[in-house]
């Protein structure tokens, strides 16, 4: 479906729930279903935001794969098995000013320490909880370890082995509202 916006230069394209606005140069990539809300086991809530709104391709291929490699506005596209395998990290985390130091992927092995290493130059208060995957068990000892500071150490004992997921979580002031970031996947 293309839909002409202007004579001049705007056109829209939607592909697979992702829109890309395609100006003359240059091109943005924007999602307005992911920013419409959330769906939880209750259904669907507005809560509308910008994270999905120009945001720059670097940041929108690690949770978008397009079907046409040109539609990722890389200047190297990222192969498919590579782009599914990126962290799963949401634009408000490039935002904040931060950048990933370790791991480069979703899914990693891990002997009994899942360890995040965030390069955190506006210090940003984070945190982190790990589940074990079906697992309901959402208690203050899923809490993960927080080394605050410019590099920024998150470690989740882990328990016992199994897959795990490590949300994690960030805000400016040290109480309050935390913003979920991402999440890595730590196979023990």
């Amino acid at each position: 479906m293309t839909l002409i916006i202007s004579d001049r230069c705007l056109s829209l394209k939607l592909l697979i729930f992702k829109l890309i606005c395609q100006c003359v140069t240059p091109r943005y990539l924007i999602d307005p279903t992911w920013d419409s809300g959330y769906v939880n086991e209750s259904g669907f809530y507005p809560s509308y935001n910008t994270n999905y709104l120009f945001t720059p391709p670097e940041v929108m291929i690690m949770s978008h794969f397009p079907n046409n490699k040109d539609w990722q506005l890389l200047s190297n596209p990222l192969p498919k098995e590579e782009s599914l395998n990126n962290p799963m990290i949401q634009p408000e985390f490039f935002a904040k000013g931060l950048s990933l130091i370790s791991p480069k992927q979703f899914k990693n092995n891990v002997n009994s320490v899942a360890t995040i290493e965030i390069n955190n130059p506006n210090n940003n208060y984070l945190l982190a909880k790990f589940n074990l995957i079906g697992s309901n068990n959402n208690t203050e000892d899923n809490n993960c370890q927080i080394n605050q500071g410019i590099i920024t150490s998150i470690k989740c004992k882990l328990p016992k082995q199994g897959e795990y997921i490590v949300n994690f979580f960030a805000a400016q002031e040290k109480y309050g509202n935390y913003n979920y970031l991402g999440r890595f996947q730590f196979n023990y």
